[in-house]
């Protein structure tokens, strides 16, 4: 699956982070469908989307407003994504 978030001026932060949470929940909810196995999801992202993928596996709070424990994730792969902006 690739799923697609909201940019700005459209949405503001958290919105984008909302909409890849949401594309969790669906990815989970839809697996099987696809012949895939909805508890060996890994999330992948490049750049911008890696980052959204490291803040929805290391933040519990994204993916648990919307009923997911991040401990049901098998995995990230952040590909050059920005994970450290210090110092400022």
């Amino acid at each position: 699956m690739i799923p697609d978030y909201r940019l700005y001026p459209e949405t503001t932060y958290p919105g984008f982070m909302d909409d890849a949470a949401a594309a969790v929940v669906w990815a989970r909810a839809h697996a099987a469908e696809f012949g895939a196995d909805p508890q060996r999801i890994f999330l992948m992202g490049h750049s911008a989307g890696a980052h959204i993928a490291m803040l929805l596996t290391t933040d519990r709070h994204y993916l648990a407003q919307h009923g997911v424990d991040p401990h049901a994730l098998a995995g990230a792969i952040g590909l050059a994504g920005p994970y450290d902006f210090l110092p400022l």
